[in-house]
């Protein structure tokens, strides 16, 4: 329903939508940045929806974000800073 309501406000308000999954095992990197393998069996780095919301511009849930352990969230600070 979160996730439902949050995009809906997205829309409505003409913004991109991200959402995020946290769980407790989430490190404050993951928050940043993910990896992706490739084809050739590489990793290459992409932006986490929580980065991209910031990048790009939109609104981000990260849903189940009280399940994030607080060394990990201090990654968030910079961000809520300004």
């Amino acid at each position: 329903m979160r996730s439902r309501s949050a995009a809906a406000v997205a829309r409505k308000l003409g913004l991109p939508f991200y959402r995020m999954s946290c769980h407790n095992s989430l490190r404050g990197d993951d928050l940043i940045a993910m990896g992706r393998i490739r084809e050739d069996q590489g990793i290459e780095p992409v932006l986490s929806p929580l980065a991209a919301g910031c990048v790009k511009g939109g609104a981000v849930l990260l849903d189940d974000v009280d399940k994030v352990e607080p060394e990990a969230l201090s990654t968030l600070l910079p961000l809520l800073d300004g």
